[in-house]
């Protein structure tokens, strides 16, 4: 009975250390899609900076200022997400945002494809 015991012990403790290790590391796609994020990010900030500058237009709400910085992250992608129907006070569209930024990943892969194509010829 105790052999028993310990084996089956044994075997959840297998289970246990193989589940740690398939989890271990990150996708290969994810990190393509992370590194895209932390640069949309980057402009993010920049855009924020930017922003602050252009005056009332841009800073006299917080969602004016929202719309304004992405716009400037990228002004098709903003056109093709809320260009018809821009962000209002106090609402918050996660499917339109997930567009948009799915739209601004894509743009910024295709434009680092432009840039490694111009680069060697």
């Amino acid at each position: 009975m105790r052999v028993r015991y310990l084996l089956c012990l044994l075997v959840l403790v297998a289970f246990l250390l193989a589940g740690n290790q398939v989890e271990a590391g990150p996708k290969k796609r994810n990190q393509r899609s992370s590194h895209l994020d932390k640069d949309i990010k980057q402009r993010r900030t920049e855009c924020e900076a930017l922003v602050q500058h252009l005056g009332e237009q841009c800073t006299e709400t917080s969602i004016g200022r929202e719309n304004c910085i992405l716009r400037c992250i990228s002004e098709a992608c903003y056109d093709e997400s809320y260009g018809t129907d821009p962000l209002e006070e106090g609402e918050v569209d996660t499917v339109r945002g997930r567009a948009f930024r799915a739209c601004a990943r894509n743009a910024l892969r295709q434009k680092r494809e432009e840039e490694r194509k111009v680069g060697t010829e």
